[in-house]
């Protein structure tokens, strides 16, 4: 586990600070020390490079204010974690503007009212700061191997293939060594996840997050006794997640799919997808395919259902895709274009030529169940509005959602024209204008086709 490093507060519990004061500064008592220098000159810059506790008697500048002022200015500057003062002889009491400075900056200022051996603070705080540095790289390097470890068994298991036999020494050894690890998965409940933040031209921030949601994922999900392999490569992250069978037989994997949801809304921005649930390992091949898939067909989903997108449902799961599983198997070639053109074209052309929303309408209306009003709420319009947009639609193609085969044909057009064009046919959330058509909805449903 990864600790902090020593911090002021920390140092106060220790027996060498026994009957010291903090004097002014405690907002900054959390503060890290890196280092622990004893000083008693003003010209420090040279010497400090920030995080240090300084131990000082004052004997550099004593009462001199002027000297006072440029020692605390230079501290200041450099960024120290505190300042511990032996009052005596060279400083018999505590400059008031120090006090003052102090507490402006929250930096601890720690008084001993007695004689101390700062020799035997420097040694052991050093000594501390050095063992948690120690503990930390430690901590690290373990947590790199196992990461490692876990990203090899994953690569092995997706991309060398059980079953095929190793075509090399160093195969069969990977194969041997992977055996009683990935042995596991047989009788297990998992799944495969693809997770993919947009690259953000000129930093780092999605190949960041996609790191930080695996070691998220991967903590959160061995708390709860699951079996998580997590490896993320710039923009994506790539994970197994398994639990044992007879948990999952309960409710447990319905908590592990909403551990894994939980942890990616987390990092929001991310297009996500997996896949079936499987028991053996020798499914691997398919299930990288089916969440790869339910990954391109999840950035056609956007916060359409909802009125906000930070609700939306962050992972697409490849067996509820149902017929929309059939779609990115004819991406390549010129058949969807023909479907959506046979099914949605008037529809297209209209919007193209006017520059409306009867696409988008459509879809909202579809997976609104046909629910006029839930459907006005969603798209953030007046009823009378959809009415209208309604008769426009069925004026152009019909009254499609009357009738099952061309409801679903029309539904999965539209799935078809999202995947052609990504982004497209998504909500933008916006302030809900009054719906005056409440106070004669008898009426307008009256109007509205279907």
């Amino acid at each position: 586990m990864i600790q902090r490093n020593l911090t002021v507060r920390e140092t106060l519990t220790t027996a060498l600070f026994a009957g010291a004061r903090v004097e002014a500064g405690h907002a900054g008592l959390d503060r890290e020390i890196r280092w622990v220098h004893v000083l008693e000159i003003t010209g420090v810059s040279e010497l400090l490079h920030g995080g240090e506790m300084v131990l000082t008697t004052g004997a550099g500048f004593g009462s001199d204010e002027k000297k006072q002022e440029r020692f605390m200015a230079s501290l200041l500057q450099r960024g120290v974690s505190c300042l511990c003062l032996e009052l005596g002889p060279e400083l018999p009491s505590l400059p008031l503007h120090w006090r003052k400075l102090a507490e402006e900056q929250a930096l601890p200022l720690i008084v001993f009212p007695h004689t101390v051996r700062y020799v035997d603070i420097t040694h052991e705080l050093h000594s501390l700061i050095l063992d948690r540095r120690r503990a930390n790289q430690e901590a690290q390097a373990m947590e790199t191997v196992r990461r490692e470890s876990d990203s090899r068994l994953l690569r092995y298991l997706l991309e060398s293939g059980y079953g095929a036999g190793a075509r090399s020494p160093q195969e069969l050894i990977a194969q041997q060594s992977a055996e009683p690890l990935l042995g596991f998965l047989d009788g297990m409940s998992w799944r495969i996840l693809i997770a993919e933040w947009p690259a953000v031209s000129g930093n780092r921030l999605a190949a960041a997050a996609a790191e930080q949601a695996a070691s998220e994922l991967g903590r959160r999900l061995r708390r709860e006794s699951c079996l998580c392999l997590a490896e993320a490569a710039g923009e994506r992250l790539t994970a197994l997640v398994a639990q044992s069978e007879r948990v999952a037989a309960g409710s447990g994997i319905t908590r592990l799919d909403e551990t894994v949801e939980s942890v990616l809304a987390m990092f929001p921005g991310c297009s996500s997808g997996a896949s079936s649930r499987f028991t053996s390992r020798s499914r691997a091949a398919e299930a990288r395919r089916q969440a790869a898939e339910a990954l391109k067909l999840s950035r056609t989903s956007g916060p359409s259902a909802n009125d906000s997108a930070s609700s939306v449902r962050p992972l697409l799961y490849y067996d509820e895709l149902g017929v929309l599983q059939l779609l990115p198997a004819l991406l390549d070639s010129y058949r969807l274009e023909s479907f959506v053109e046979d099914h949605l074209g008037p529809l297209l052309l209209a919007d193209r030529l006017k520059g409306g929303d009867l696409l988008l309408t459509l879809k909202v209306f579809l997976d609104a169940d046909c629910s006029k009003q839930e459907a006005a709420r969603r798209l953030f319009v007046v009823r009378q509005s959809l009415y209208y947009r309604l008769d426009r639609i069925q004026e152009l193609i019909g009254p499609v959602w009357l009738d099952p085969e061309k409801r679903l044909a029309v539904q999965v057009a539209l799935r078809a024209y999202m995947l052609l064009e990504p982004g497209a046919l998504r909500v933008i959330p916006s302030r809900r204008p009054t719906d005056a058509s409440s106070l004669d909805s008898h009426n307008c449903e009256s109007r509205a086709p279907g």
